[in-house]
């Protein structure tokens, strides 16, 4: 990779906010490595020791007491904690600033999480060190010796991950680690894939990175312990409507949730949404940069960050896709997770439809029908037609009255291939 030589003054950063005293350096791949939301705002570090408050629009820059590159960041109890080359480890609050805590190696550290009331970090050649404020430091087994890039934790469970597709879990209240190496335990199972990183989410765990097979073909897991019997996969067959094989390489590096849907930050500015339909998934270029973190708010604000320190913050809502194949709507409405709505006038109604469906005409959507008919604004409604043009304006109203989890099927002429049933 082509080594950048950046020097940094406040003049060449634009007059950020709280630009302090400039640095020089050369540094391979410069810009963000990773972010967390701190309550109001989001706090993101990387090349050369930086480490920037992000807002809309803006950014004030925080000064470091590191020029090592830093990893990780996390934020908990009002403690910001972030590692990175050689082993630095800084600790810092909202309004005091960052520095270095007490680091037993010199090892890189590449990531750092909260588990059970401590820091947990991880990094190169096995490395795993915990802390329960954040200033000292000790060594805890791992009982791997490659580089452990990743890790995070949920209510019961601590899991990092390496490229080679080590797992490592800690479970609470339980000292040692349990290891199970994933591309072992499941060759000629399931597919095999060298692993990224790991991030949780509404008590599971995210597991990507690519396949070993195929060079930045996408592989997406998700467990909700990391034990060797509790993976499942995302089906990644399509994107855009098309083989996701034209479209690589996608080097997925972090993740945010976008309501019932899943957005994968790549290199080269690929932002990848990922939905429960295996068809349906779609991807959008928003930066010449690549995204190297995510980070999000409870106002499903999304952080995107990354390559030559650019960021933006979206609306999750304006990636959103609201599309849905017919094998997976027919698949959800059977289990019972989502409603079909039929928005064609009464007399098309009658003369045939989808199997359980109901009949909201489009007229009716905004004076109160649907929310007589579906009260529960989170539920899951799948809008269709004839054509399609109607499901997708009654989606619209939808939207507009406050229902969260809507998707237009489209018409049952041409995007319906299962049986109808007629009112007698």
């Amino acid at each position: 990779m082509k080594i950048i030589t950046i020097f940094v003054t406040c003049a060449l950063m634009m007059l950020i906010p709280g630009c302090t005293s400039p640095v020089g350096y050369a540094v391979e791949g410069a810009g963000y490595r990773s972010s967390v939301y701190a309550g109001d705002y989001f706090l993101a570090v990387g090349t050369a020791g930086r480490i920037d408050r992000l807002y809309p629009g803006y950014a004030e820059t925080v000064a470091s007491p590191t020029d090592h590159n830093l990893n990780g960041v996390v934020y908990s109890g009002g403690i910001f904690v972030a590692v990175g080359d050689g082993g630095v480890i800084l600790r810092g609050d909202r309004t005091g600033g960052f520095s270095p805590a007490d680091s037993p190696v010199k090892t890189d550290l590449m990531s750092v999480t909260v588990f059970d009331g401590s820091f947990i970090a991880v990094g190169r050649k096995g490395v795993m060190l915990t802390s329960v404020n954040g200033v000292s430091w000790e060594r805890i087994k791992s009982g791997v010796k490659n580089d452990i890039l990743s890790v995070a934790a949920n209510r019961d469970y601590c899991v990092a991950v390496t490229y080679e597709s080590n797992v490592i879990i800690k479970k609470r209240g339980i000292d040692e680690a349990e290891i199970f190496d994933y591309n072992k335990t499941y060759d000629g199972f399931a597919t095999l894939f060298n692993m990224r990183a790991i991030k949780s989410y509404g008590g599971e765990f995210l597991v990507f990175g690519d396949s070993v097979l195929e060079k930045g073909a996408p592989i997406v897991f998700k467990t909700p312990s990391g034990l060797a019997d509790s993976w499942s996969q995302y089906n990644l067959e399509m994107i855009n409507d098309t083989s996701f094989v034209g479209m690589m390489p996608i080097n997925l590096n972090d993740f945010a949730p976008n309501d019932d849907q899943l957005l994968f930050g790549a290199d080269s500015g690929k932002l990848v949404n990922v939905t429960s339909c295996a068809t349906c998934n779609r991807m959008d270029v928003v930066s010449d940069n690549d995204i190297k973190t995510m980070s999000y708010d409870s106002d499903g604000q999304v952080l995107l960050a990354g390559g030559g320190f650019w960021f933006d913050i979206i609306g999750g809502d304006t990636m959103r896709h609201y599309g849905i194949g017919a094998a997976q709507a027919k698949s959800e409405q059977e289990s019972g997770d989502a409603q079909f709505v039929d928005v064609r006038t009464v007399n098309e109604f009658a003369a045939g439809h989808i199997p359980g469906a109901i009949n909201v005409p489009l007229s009716e959507i905004s004076s109160g029908a649907l929310e007589s008919a579906i009260p529960d604004k989170s539920a899951k409604i799948i809008f269709y037609c004839v054509l399609g043009a109607r499901s997708q304006s009654a989606l619209d109203e939808a939207i507009a009255l406050g229902y969260e989890r809507v998707y237009n099927l489209g018409g049952i002429e041409n995007d319906w291939p299962y049986e109808l049933t007629v009112d007698s």
